[in-house]
């Protein structure tokens, strides 16, 4: 938990490196104000990548989170597009993360104001100035601009991304494209349950990489409720029919799919007409998607790399969820430094768990038993005691579920013991 006051109680049966118990204020601001520089934390990240420099292509995800904070002494705490609170400042935070097993390699904090175009490029020069030198970058629908894109294309990163289905040449390329893979066995990706494409089109002057995506079963679901909802703005349409709208009636909702006959005098709805050419055209698009890259890469690559992005927003939730971090809970900006330090290198140990986690699920085929929150609780279990003669001795032998979690971790039965002999000698 990422919240101090735990922290005495916490103390109470783990070792650390006092046998003096702390009051939580005192461990805060021994922690935040003393032990984490800004110095330690450059050294610290500077070292861990460089055990990461092997990777090969590193693919940030150009995705970041916000905390909401009301501290009146956080410079970074500025308003921007908060998911939480657009009442009050936030802080926002960007990530990077090694695509092959989501191990956090670096991150960066910047003002609640600015863009997370502008976050990517500052997180990219960082990895850069750690020694990667091929880096690409992921990015959601939500980035896919015009704008956006010629200005990626002056910085000259390599980048995947996710585009909008409502733009007009993505509805072409779909449109120009589905017969080759709406439900063609030779198109059908299994990895990843979806069949497609790709293809290679001109777009904002400069040749790209289209992957082309037919998902059936999301199609299905997609149809039924696009219909239903449809179904739903007729039959209130029904209703209207030979009433007077009200001045601010909210109309816009029925016109994407239904001709209203209005009179302009009397805003009397004498009757309706269903688009069915945009309503069916709708219905032929569901279930597509589109991904653009700049690199050749196949429909499968694409998609597998695309779907890294998932690294990150596991990684956000765990360090809000798993372990409360929502918000900062500090008043300064050495505090939340220091503190998003702390943090981050929690993220890579859980993110340990959640490798040992995967690894025992895929041996055992037990996936209820092996979760990160129920591998701490049994680990938790593990306990030793003083006995008559004043020495520790661990208090229960080892279950196999333990033996099992201790061994995908790289932890011996043995080493507890001898750290429990250590112990014993101070």
């Amino acid at each position: 938990s990422a919240v101090f006051q735990h922290f005495p109680a916490f103390k109470r049966d783990h070792l650390g490196n006092s046998l003096t118990i702390r009051s939580d204020s005192y461990i805060s601001t021994q922690l935040l104000h003393k032990a984490v520089t800004d110095e330690s934390i450059i050294a610290f990240l500077r070292r861990w990548n460089k055990l990461n420099l092997d990777v090969g292509k590193v693919y940030i995800g150009c995705d970041s989170t916000n905390f909401n904070t009301e501290a009146s002494d956080i410079a970074l705490a500025e308003f921007g597009k908060a998911k939480d609170d657009p009442a009050k400042p936030q802080v926002n935070l960007a990530l990077a993360v090694k695509q092959s097993d989501s191990t956090p390699l670096c991150y960066d904090l910047f003002p609640g104001s600015i863009i997370d175009l502008t976050e990517c490029g500052q997180l990219v020069d960082r990895m850069e100035a750690f020694g990667y030198r091929d880096i690409g970058l992921l990015f959601d629908r939500g980035y896919f601009s015009e704008a956006n894109v010629r200005r990626l294309d002056a910085i000259g990163y390599s980048f995947i991304m996710m585009l909008r289905e409502d733009q007009n040449f993505v509805k072409d390329l779909i449109l120009n494209n589905m017969d080759k893979i709406k439900e063609k066995s030779n198109a059908y990706i299994g990895t990843m349950e979806v069949f497609g494409t790709s293809v290679q089109e001109v777009l904002y002057g400069k040749p790209r990489h289209f992957h082309i995506y037919y998902d059936d079963v999301k199609a299905s679901y997609a149809k039924r409720r696009f219909l239903n909802r449809v179904f739903a703005l007729q039959s209130e349409l029904d209703g209207l029919v030979g009433t007077v709208l009200r001045k601010n009636a909210d109309t816009k909702k029925y016109t994407p799919w239904f001709v209203l006959d209005i009179d302009k005098d009397t805003r009397l709805l004498r009757s309706y007409e269903p688009r069915s050419e945009k309503i069916n055209e709708k219905t032929q698009l569901l279930g597509f998607f589109v991904i653009m890259s700049t690199e050749s890469m196949d429909a499968t690559s694409a998609l597998e790399t695309y779907r890294g992005r998932d690294n990150i927003e596991k990684f956000f939730r765990g360090i809000k969820s798993g372990m409360d971090f929502d918000s900062p809970g500090v008043h300064d900006d050495q505090s939340l430094s220091a503190k998003i330090h702390i943090i981050f290198i929690a993220g890579i140990i859980r993110n340990c768990f959640c490798i040992a986690s995967d690894a025992i699920k895929k041996d055992t085929g037990n996936k209820k038993s092996y979760t990160v929150p129920m591998m701490i609780d049994l680990l938790e279990q593990i306990e030793c005691t003083a006995y008559s003669d004043g020495a520790y001795q661990r208090r229960y032998a080892l279950t196999a579920k333990q033996k099992t979690i201790l061994d995908a971790l790289g932890v011996s039965c043995e080493s507890i013991d001898k750290a429990i002999s250590q112990f014993n000698q101070l």
